[in-house]
């Protein structure tokens, strides 16, 4: 579940519309650390409760970016790889680090956080060093390349450890970023996915999402249909 929104940005005038430069302090409010959106429960195992922190760029701890780093490289390197614009760690270090990026970072719950009501798994006991990130979602507030121009709810990257997998983790974490977008007055969401990620492909359309007009389109050569490397998605939100 990979994004080259990168490559798209590389294009971008560097004067980007500031309504999509949203406070951080605004954001910070439209999903405050005791939301109840922010505590899981896994929908397989022994039902594993999760603690999801919201956190900016400038905000996460190196050792947590490397985590995040890692779940990217380990799941999505070999997609980049085939591609024709390959695997660029440095490149995408640095794009983990824009300004402008904020994290979804999943852990398993200790008893420092609050208690989901529906856990049935152990807590894991309380420690001065936080539980390690077992999954994130990354994502940016910036304007639609699809003219009129509007903020839009960018998704950048969706990764999770494996045993993390298929357990719904991934959908909530979606979620959480379209609810934070909504009460932002947010309408529409965004991403980017590997063609060859079938898997994330499903789960995105499971979800709501469909091709944008702004995805790359497939080309036809000598009457066999090429399919572009990767598809935008996009999804409509109604907005209270």
């Amino acid at each position: 579940m990979a994004s080259n929104r990168g490559k798209e940005r590389e294009n971008e005038d560097e004067t980007e519309d500031s309504a999509c430069r949203m406070e951080p302090k605004r954001i910070m409010e439209a999903l405050p650390r005791d939301d109840a959106l922010l505590q899981y429960t896994t929908r397989k195992q022994a039902h594993v409760p999760i603690t999801i922190t919201l956190k900016h760029s400038a905000d996460i701890a190196d050792e947590e970016l490397a985590v995040c780093f890692d779940l990217i490289e380990t799941s999505s390197s070999a997609d980049y790889k085939t591609s024709s614009g390959g695997w660029h760690p440095d490149a995408k270090k640095e794009e983990m680090i824009d300004p402008q990026m904020w994290y979804l970072l999943a852990r398993r719950t200790t008893r420092d956080d609050p208690v989901p009501v529906k856990a049935m798994a152990p807590i894991l006991p309380s420690s001065q060093a936080p539980a390690p990130v077992i999954g994130f979602l990354s994502f940016m507030f910036t304007n639609d390349d699809d003219p009129p121009e509007r903020t839009v709810l960018y998704i950048y990257e969706v990764h999770l450890a494996e045993e993390m997998r298929s357990c719904g983790l991934g959908s909530h974490l979606v979620h959480i970023a379209e609810t934070l977008a909504k009460r932002c007055g947010i309408d529409k969401a965004m991403l980017t996915v590997f063609t060859a990620n079938k898997l994330a492909i499903k789960l995105y359309e499971n979800l709501g999402y469909e091709k944008d007009a702004c995805s790359p389109a497939d080309r036809v050569v000598r009457r066999r249909v090429i399919e572009a490397e990767y598809k935008i998605l996009s999804k409509l939100q109604i907005v209270a």
